[in-house]
């Protein structure tokens, strides 16, 4: 279970819960990149994310604040983002999942913000550790309340844990998102004891102290287990339960013992006879089944008899044997049930013969004599029968009958049973022929369970021949089997039934015209009469028998007649065709130009091709087919058209509309004059009309009304309208003149560093031309044809101009553009003349400030053309540069260095070499001649001491590094560093177990396991005066209860060193009762009470209580020395003998354990 903080936005809060319930905080699968702030206030960091899957992405910063959200998206991008931590939440079909990320600063990089699982109830723990070494700043807390960075899963929540670090008063973050988790709950150490009669359950519902579910159950060899026990395959055994799921959580582990009761089994109950005169015996061993032995017998008033029969002195009746079970399985019993017989009979010898389908059989009826009831059947083989014959299923044998009784001479006799098998004549049938079929041999109808060699007879029992000639109807016949001399005649009932064909017919051949009226197809077709049919195409798909020759295809049919009984069906076909019209119903237009002469209407419908048809006019008078379209005028003419089509369709008429159209006029040609930077003309303003359906031409080309003086060649160019209907295409003319104007310069594009000299522009005036310069403020004149540029900026700055001179005679202006740069001076600066110890590096950057460099004096540099240096100074002097940038400008800069002494450093130590851990005094031995030099010292594990001759303890094995750093007054550092100074040897690992935690006192030898690791020598200590040299020792322990014994093993090595573990054996007292079974309260002073002796109990928690065989509480008491006298609850009445059942419930002395005792214990008087 998951602890979440709540100091998040509501929206943010129900998304990550939904996260949590969705399986977790997984990391992002997508791609997610970050690009960096290149400042804290600058704020233009972004991050970009990509996936495979469609998902709803939100956009949080490290206060839970929702900045972006987008719904069904595979990409996101979020800018404009300041330094800090941030999440990113994609919600998809199969998972939600969360990504921390960092936007860093350039100026102030921190680690990147990371994603913790911490666990309720664990030592705090500090949050730096996580996120690696930060630079100073300060730890905030999910409300933004400072705090030291430990996180304390018992005081502090959820969360997202700021680490801020200020930016010249801006601040830069990272941090920790915590996710703080419950331990699990594993329950309580558990003993269950059961009987084998218990159902299959689950491990976890019966362990105490309230477990998680969802752990791993081992069993006790550990391996994994379903955490299910089943008494009917399994038997006891200790369980471990482990829970080891919960992140950030270490595993919670409890046991659980099962401990399983069988059942005792007293037999099976069963009944004896006894001959007179029998000797004593065991009632025990007559019982059937397998009884086990340990219980009590009983007679019929439930008083407990010793289980010897003795036939002389006791008298029959049913007798219990009761088996006392084991807690919890309940107590069993069986009964003896004696009976006194005075004498057996077997009977005499006997025979019968029965039929396979005779009734049952009871062999004992079939002896002669008296035979006495309850012997023994068995078959010829010896095998026990149960005394009964079923002819169906049992084979003839002889079969013996025995009767045995206690104390008599068994008795035996035979009975013989001879089967004799029935004969079948199958069963009943109603079978039916078709009337085409009427001739058949009823033999051939028989069924496969009727045995050959029967007779065949009419209605009136009269014997036929098999070969019969059936009517139309029905017709009984029967067929007879006869057996043998027990078994009776088997017949069956045949009716055989003949039925009628359906009517057959001859089949259709027809054709029809397209326009000819729907047809009703069946009245060409025979009767179905009470038989269904089917009419179907020749695909066999269902058709309808309505015809329409209008819409319906011709086709092959069938009309098919079923029988609908054993007959064939009878299939008619149907073949319709159809014959089409020349047309039907067609109307024609047509149009025609008024530029033209004749029109010859054979031919000018496409539609009429090749019919030979007669055109008419509306008198229906007959028309010459040329006509001369100047007599049409401007009017529709209407005409008709008659194709004769000499088929089964009638004629065919067609009704044709003529129009004339009028010839488009575009006008006269036309003439145009433009300046060459005139631009773009539309043409179409030039004609006389503006048609906006035509095209215009060039040279034969089609092209653009839009005419361009720069792009297009003057000329003529075409305006064509396209035809119109049945009128040819029109065209005008326009012709296009451009002047050329005059060349203008306004001069070649110049670049140079800020200290060049001025630079001249444009050229010549040309005559009848005015001239005007734009674009930059560094000319000598805007209004003159060649002007000069001087700059007169700042020298660091770079200056990029597009200078623009136009020049204009009234009718054409002409223009033409330069290019000016300024270069800037490369801007370097070495800094202020300074101080270094000796042997110190002096760093000099100019990376970026130029591209070339030259440093001087040029014998200190290995490299005088680099743009960094680093100098590592003996004697003062000063420095000097010269660069040059990427446009070629050059700057000059110097500095003064001063190169000041370092201090001395030395040191010694003892010792040098010793077991882990290892106190050693070191020594500072360094010759300074100035008091003002600290010293401190560095070890591997980053401690630091400031001390003059500190002692220093090494924890680890291996070889260590001694660090002493010596610091001037100046600041002058000298580090002496002194690589595997001190050696630590490994010290041994002691480790131990026993065979079981707890021993007692009945069985107080303990088996040791020795686990230590890197030990060639080893020393126990048992804790009373017991040692041992030995690896794995068995030592028994003092029979003294509730002690426990500090065992120490101490473990050496080949270097000397030890390691001790020391850990509690204890040794339990054993919990042990011993109860009579019975006793007699008759104030004799001899067993008068009954107080079962229990030892190893707590006195406090004891319950002593007796129950009636019905479950009757009879006394109950909490007073470990008060005895049971045989009252009932206490009072001045007694309970009459009986057995009663006696439970007692007490605590285990040394453990918390409780324990149940019960048993069964008698009163006799």
């Amino acid at each position: 279970m998951r602890k979440i903080s709540n100091r998040l936005s509501p929206k943010l809060f129900l998304i990550l819960t939904l996260c949590f319930l969705c399986g977790g905080l997984n990391e992002l699968q997508a791609q997610l990149n970050v690009v960096p702030s290149t400042s804290c206030p600058s704020c233009d960091g972004s991050a970009t994310f990509n996936s495979s899957l469609s998902s709803d992405v939100y956009w949080v910063d490290s206060q839970g604040g929702i900045l972006q959200t987008e719904s069904g998206v595979t990409s996101s991008v979020l800018n404009g983002l300041c330094p800090g931590a941030y999440a990113l939440i994609e919600v998809n079909s199969n998972d939600s999942i969360v990504q921390w990320f960092s936007i860093q600063s350039l100026l102030t990089p921190l680690p990147d913000a990371v994603q913790a699982d911490m666990c309720e109830g664990e030592d705090p723990e500090p949050l730096e550790v996580l996120l690696g070494a930060l630079p100073a700043g300060t730890w905030l807390d999910p409300s933004g309340t400072t705090f030291d960075g430990n996180y304390d899963p018992d005081f502090m929540d959820s969360g997202f844990y700021t680490y801020s670090v200020d930016e010249g008063g801006c601040p830069v973050s990272t941090g920790v998102m915590v996710t703080e988790w419950v331990p699990a709950n594993a329950g309580l150490g558990t003993t269950y004891l059961i009987c084998e009669t218990y159902s299959q359950f689950f491990l976890t519902d019966f362990m105490s102290g309230n477990p998680d579910y969802g752990g791993t159950w081992y069993n006790s060899i550990f391996q994994e287990v379903t955490g299910f026990y089943n008494p009917a395959t399994m038997e006891s055994e200790l369980f471990t339960y482990i829970i080891d799921s919960v992140p950030g959580c270490p595993a919670e582990v409890s046991t659980m013992y099962v401990i399983e009761n069988h059942l005792l089994d007293p037999g099976d109950d069963t009944e004896i006879q006894v001959c007179p005169n029998a000797l004593p015996f065991n009632m025990t061993s007559v019982l059937n089944g397998n009884p086990n032995l340990g219980g009590n017998w009983y007679d019929d008033s439930f008083d407990p008899i010793a289980g010897i029969f003795d036939p002389v002195n006791m008298p029959p009746g049913e007798y219990t044997y009761l088996v006392p079970g084991d807690s919890p399985c309940p107590s069993l019993q069986s009964s003896l049930t004696v009976t006194f017989t005075q004498g057996i009979d077997a009977g005499s010898d006997g025979a019968v013969e029965v039929c396979s389908n005779s009734p049952i059989l009871n062999l004992q009826d079939v002896l002669n004599g008296t035979p006495t009831d309850g012997g023994v059947w068995t078959n010829s083989s010896g095998q026990v029968v149960d005394g009964s014959f079923n002819p169906s299923i049992d084979a003839e044998d002889t079969f013996t009958y025995t009767v045995s009784a206690v104390g008599c001479q068994p008795l035996s006799a035979e009975v013989e049973v001879v089967l004799e098998v029935l004969l079948e004549a199958g069963p009943n049938q109603n079978l039916t022929v078709c009337e085409n079929n009427l001739a058949i041999d009823l033999n051939d109808w028989l069924s496969g369970q009727s045995d050959g060699g029967g007779v065949w007879t009419n209605i009136s029992n009269q014997v036929i021949s098999s070969d019969v000639t059936l009517q139309v109807g029905t017709t009984t016949y029967y067929y007879y089997n006869q057996t043998g001399d027990v078994c009776p005649n088997d017949v069956a009932q045949y009716g055989m039934t003949g039925v009628a064909m359906p009517p057959s017919g001859e089949p259709v051949d027809m054709a029809l015209c397209e326009s000819d009226a729907p047809v009703e197809l069946t009245e060409f077709l025979p009767d179905q009469g009470a038989f269904d049919a089917s009419f179907t195409d020749s695909d066999g798909n269902a058709a309808s028998t309505a015809f329409d020759p209008g819409s319906s295809t011709p086709d092959a049919f069938t009309w098919t007649i079923y029988s609908g009984n054993v007959c064939p069906d009878v299939q008619i076909p149907v073949s319709v065709s159809l014959e089409y019209l020349a047309f039907e119903d067609l109307v024609l237009d047509i149009e025609l130009c008024s530029s033209e002469e004749s029109v010859v209407l054979d031919l000018a419908f496409d539609e009429l091709a090749g019919l030979n048809g007669i055109w008419y006019d509306s008198n229906f008078d007959v028309v010459d087919p040329v006509m001369t379209i100047g007599d049409l005028g401007d009017t529709t003419l209407n005409l008709l058209y008659l194709v004769d089509n000499g088929s089964v369709c009638p004629p065919s008429l067609a009704n044709a509309g003529i129009t004339v159209v009028e010839q488009v006029d575009l006008g006269e040609n036309q003439w145009l004059d433009l300046c060459f930077n005139a631009g773009t003309i539309d043409l179409n303003d030039v004609l006389n009309g503006n048609y906006s359906n035509g095209v215009w031409y060039f040279q034969g080309v089609e092209t653009s009304p839009q005419f361009n003086t720069g792009t297009n060649a003057p000329g003529v160019y075409t305006y064509e309208v396209p035809a119109s209907g049945p009128c040819a295409p029109v065209s005008a003319e326009v012709l296009v003149d451009v002047d050329s104007g005059i060349p203008v310069f306004a001069g070649v594009d110049t670049a140079f560093c800020v200290s060049s000299s001025p630079v001249a522009l444009g050229g010549a005036a040309a005559p009848g031309y005015s001239y005007t310069w734009t674009g930059s403020e560094y000319l000598s004149s805007q209004s003159v044809a060649n002007p000069v540029f001087v700059y007169t900026g700042a020298e660091d700055s770079f200056v990029n101009q597009q200078i623009v001179v136009t020049a204009d005679n009234g009718i054409c202006q002409i223009t033409d553009t330069v290019q000016i740069e300024v270069w800037p001076l490369p801007q370097i600066d070495l800094g202020p003349d300074l101080a270094l110890c000796q042997n110190e590096i002096l760093d000099m950057d100019l990376t970026g400030q130029a591209t070339d460099f030259n440093w001087m004096p040029t014998s200190w540099f290995a490299d005088p053309s680099a743009s960094a240096q680093s100098l590592q100074l003996v004697n003062s002097g000063e420095v000097a540069v010269t660069a040059w940038n990427e446009y070629g400008c050059q700057s000059d800069d110097q500095m003064h260095v001063e190169v000041l002494p370092l201090p001395d450093a030395a040191f010694s130590a003892d010792p040098i070499e010793g077991c882990a851990p290892l106190s050693v005094q070191l020594f500072n031995t360094s010759e300074n001649d100035s008091p003002e030099v600290s010293y401190v010292w560095i070890f591997e594990d980053g401690s630091i001491i400031e001390e003059f001759d500190p002692s220093f303890v090494f924890t680890e094995e291996g070889l260590h590094d001694v660090t002493l750093i010596a610091t001037s007054a100046n600041g002058c550092v000298n580090t002496l560093e002194a690589q595997s100074y001190i050696e630590v040897h490994p010290s041994p690992w002691a480790f131990w177990e026993s065979d079981l935690s707890d021993q007692t006192v009945l069985d107080p030898i303990v088996y040791f396991t020795n686990h230590s690791l890197g030990a060639t020598g080893y020393l126990w200590d048992f804790g009373f005066g017991i040692t041992s040299y030995e690896e794995d020792p068995i030592i028994e322990f003092p029979e003294t209860p509730g002690v426990s014994y500090p065992v120490c093993l101490t473990a050496i090595n080949e270097f000397g060193c030890i390691d001790t573990l020391c850990r509690e054996v204890f040794i339990a007292g054993e919990m042990w009762i011993y109860a009579p079974n019975a006793f007699t309260p008759d104030e004799d002073g001899i067993n008068d009470v009954f107080l079962p002796v229990l030892r190893g109990f707590d006195p406090d928690f004891y319950t002593f209580s007796i129950y009636s065989r019905w479950g009757q509480l009879v006394f109950q008491t909490h007073d470990p020395q008060m005895p049971w006298v045989g009252e009932f609850r206490g009072g001045n009445h007694y309970v009459q003998n009986d057995v009663y059942i006696w439970k007692i419930e007490a605590k285990d002395a040394y453990t918390a354990d409780f324990r149940e005792f019960t048993g069964h214990v008698s009163i006799v008087r």
